[in-house]
């Protein structure tokens, strides 16, 4: 089955989509929270854009990093661990917090 799906593949999309899929792993994202993880390959050189934001979106954590095609998924979780300690942690943690919070739902 994998030989008859290969011509499907795209390369630098299937690239592109391991590193935003860790960086949202990463950050336990999912569709309750205020999260973004794109690849672009504006002027030739592949970068992760993500951000995570409060409910309200008045606090926003933005961050980047070149894309590292041999392991876009190190690319993923190192862009996450660097939005955790700019204040990411915290506005995880905040989620809680909020009332009527929905429980996290199977992607």
């Amino acid at each position: 089955m994998r030989d008859l799906l290969q011509p499907l593949d795209h390369g630098p999309t299937s690239t592109a989509t391991r590193a935003e899929r860790a960086f949202l792993a990463a950050l336990d994202g999912g569709c309750q929270v205020p999260i973004g993880a794109l690849v672009s390959d504006i002027g030739g050189t592949p970068t992760l854009y993500g951000m995570l934001a409060d409910l309200s979106g008045r606090h926003i954590v933005r961050g980047s990093r070149v894309l590292d095609l041999r392991s876009p998924e190190s690319t993923g979780e190192a862009l996450a661990a660097e939005i955790r300690s700019r204040g990411g942690s915290s506005l995880l943690v905040s989620f809680v917090s909020y009332p009527n919070f929905p429980a996290p739902q199977p992607e």
